[in-house]
């Protein structure tokens, strides 16, 4: 046999890396493609369970590791994990936590008011049991009173990220592509694509709601690769603090993989992930 480098947490660890690695490169990918559109509408739906779970495992990871680097290499008991299920605003309050015991304040950029915070929101409740059964509920004759509807949440959101976040150039572009088309050929289509609201607009509107809805995507993307950027940080620093426990109880075994490298497709410069469609 071989001789073993490596311990088996690092084998586990580097599992859960590639893991929360493509969740998110695949829902941030689904979510610069998803519109109105016969094949895009799906793709929210795509974008919305592959966000909540890269984003859970991210910071889940950063309890885990924060755990290790404090506890002699132990792992946290299987309760304490469990206990955050799948709510991502208490995983996101713990990882704040962590960070700012280690001198990180990264994650105060992504305040209450934040786009990167109000979409992290969206996931919190996507994630929740009648967010991501939402449909089969309605269809058993379950629905939810406490949650609304993925899609109609969403539009709901990206209209206000166009609000507070488009520029008036971007604002009169979306206005503009409506009524250029309406004007062509409006008098000579009628629509049969419903919205995010399930309402049936007319082709100025739909139009409209469909160039809007790609620009809120776009800086609901820069948000949620600025917060990524700032729980890498925190990610590298109880990696290499849960790294130093392992090696006085391993030696010079590899413990812990390079956990910031998993997430190094994520880029903040906001130039960039404008024109980005594809991750990595």
């Amino acid at each position: 046999m071989g001789e073993t480098y490596f311990t088996p947490t690092f084998h586990v660890l580097e599992q859960e890396g590639f893991l929360a690695q493509a969740c998110l490169c695949n829902g941030l990918t689904a979510l610069r493609h998803a519109n109105l559109g016969e094949a895009q509408k799906g793709l929210f739906y795509s974008a919305f369970f592959e966000l909540s779970i890269g984003f859970e495992r991210m910071m889940k990871l950063i309890v885990i590791l924060d755990h290790m680097g404090r506890h002699d290499f132990r792992p946290p008991p299987k309760q304490a994990i469990e206990g955050f299920g799948h709510k991502l605003i208490n995983l996101f309050a713990e990882a704040k936590k962590v960070g700012l015991s280690l001198g990180i304040d990264a994650l105060d950029q992504h305040g209450p008011l934040s786009v990167s915070y109000r979409t992290l929101v969206f996931l919190n409740d996507f994630a929740h049991t009648d967010g991501r059964y939402s449909n089969i509920n309605h269809l058993i004759g379950q629905p939810s009173s406490s949650k609304t509807e993925p899609l109609r949440a969403w539009g709901q959101l990206a209209q206000g990220i166009l609000r507070d976040c488009a520029t008036p150039p971007e604002r009169a572009r979306v206005e503009a592509s409506g009524k250029q088309i309406n004007k062509k050929i409006g008098s000579m289509v009628f629509t049969l694509i419903s919205d995010l609201n399930q309402a049936t607009p007319d082709l100025r509107n739909l139009v409209s709601n469909v160039a809007a809805l790609d620009v809120a995507s776009k800086y609901a993307t820069i948000a949620l690769v600025e917060l990524i950027v700032s729980l890498r940080t925190i990610v590298e620093a109880v990696a290499y603090r849960a790294d130093g426990a392992g090696q006085k109880v391993h030696g010079d075994l590899a413990n812990i993989p390079a956990m910031g490298e998993f997430f190094e497709f994520a880029w903040a410069e906001p130039s960039v992930v404008r024109r980005k469609m594809r991750w990595p």
